[in-house]
């Protein structure tokens, strides 16, 4: 049977997979324009601060973010969501996960 050191680590390894899931899936689904799933990435009331566009807030608005005008004109040029590699840190039933987003955006032939 195993410890409770071991139940603590694979509990650990389970959500730091789950965590790293949610987080890769963000890319895929902004640029597959699915806005009903990616808002499902937050809880109700859940708010994205988007450095140098503002803040969103709630499904309905995390939703209707992919139809915005900008978002709307990258998809239009072509674009992808890459996110680096996140580090995820454990605090009790906490986590936090930093890592680096970037939208890269076709722009004539390159």
């Amino acid at each position: 049977m195993p410890t409770d050191d071991a139940d603590t680590r694979l509990r650990e390894l389970e959500d730091r997979a789950a965590i790293a899931d949610l987080i890769a899936s963000y890319g895929p689904l902004s640029d597959s324009e699915n806005g009903e799933a990616l808002a499902l990435h937050w809880v109700e009331d859940g708010e994205y601060e988007i450095g140098g566009f503002g803040s969103i807030k709630g499904h309905a608005e995390l939703a209707a973010m992919l139809e915005n005008e900008t978002h709307r004109g990258l998809m239009e040029s072509g674009c992808a969501h890459v996110l680096s590699p996140y580090t995820i840190v454990f605090s009790g039933d906490e986590a936090t996960a930093t890592g680096y987003s970037v939208v890269m955006r076709k722009a004539g032939e390159s």
